[in-house]
C-alpha cells in the first residue's frame, strides 16, 4: 500500500498571475501516469496566513476550482458572512460536537429521569452493555458494521440462555441446539 503524502511536501504555487493564492504539492500517488496534486489556497485574516486544504486532482479538483473556493472566502470575509478558522480552531469546534457514546447516554438519562417508564432499566442495560463497547467513542467513529456485531452479539449471547423464542430488533431467533450459539465474523 501506497502511502498518500509524498517525500517533498513543499507547496508550489499554482500559477501567481491566473490563480492568485492557490497552491499544491504532489503527491507519491499517481493519477493519469503523473504524481497526484493536492490543492491548497491561502488568505490572510489579520496577521495569520491560513491555509485550507480543497482536494485532490484525482477528486477532479484543479486550480480554478481552488481560486473559486479562495474568492468566496475572500468575498465571506470582506461581507462578514463567514468565519476563517484555522485548523486547530476547526478541530476544537469538531471535537466539542462530535461527544462520546457515554456523554450522550448521560445527558439522555438526565434528561428523561422520571419522565420514562423502566428507565432504571434502560440506564443498566447502557451501563452493563453499550457503555462498555461504546462509551469511548465518538459518535462519527461509530460505523454499521460496529452496530451489526454488537447486535449479533447481544443476540447470541441472549439465546444462550433463553429457552423461548424471542424477537431481537426484527428477527426471530430461537435457542440453538446442544448449546450452540450464532457465528460471528468480527
Amino acid at each position: 500500500m501506497q502511502k498518500n503524502i509524498s517525500t517533498n511536501t513543499k507547496r508550489i504555487r499554482a500559477h501567481a498571475q491566473k490563480w492568485p493564492g492557490v497552491y499544491y504539492y504532489e503527491m507519491a500517488v499517481q493519477y493519469n501516469g503523473k504524481p497526484d496534486r493536492c490543492y491548497y489556497y491561502t488568505i490572510k485574516v489579520g496577521a495569520k496566513k491560513i491555509w485550507k486544504k480543497v482536494g485532490r486532482a484525482s477528486e477532479g479538483i484543479g486550480p480554478e476550482i481552488a481560486a473559486e473556493y479562495r474568492a468566496r472566502a475572500l468575498v465571506g470575509l470582506a461581507d462578514g458572512t463567514t468565519e476563517v478558522l484555522t485548523p486547530k480552531e476547526e478541530r476544537e469546534e469538531t471535537l466539542s460536537k462530535d461527544k462520546t457514546i457515554a456523554e450522550l447516554g448521560q445527558v439522555y438519562f438526565d434528561i428523561k429521569t422520571g419522565s420514562v417508564k423502566g428507565i432504571k432499566t434502560d440506564l443498566n442495560r447502557f451501563e452493563k452493555h453499550i457503555k462498555p463497547k461504546f462509551g469511548s467513542r465518538r459518535v462519527s467513529q461509530i460505523v454499521p458494521v460496529d452496530i451489526e456485531y454488537f447486535k449479533k452479539r447481544a443476540a447470541c449471547s441472549v439465546v444462550r440462555y433463553s429457552t423461548f423464542a424471542l424477537s431481537f430488533s426484527g428477527i426471530s431467533i430461537t435457542k440453538p441446539s446442544a448449546g450452540h450459539c450464532c457465528v460471528l465474523n468480527p
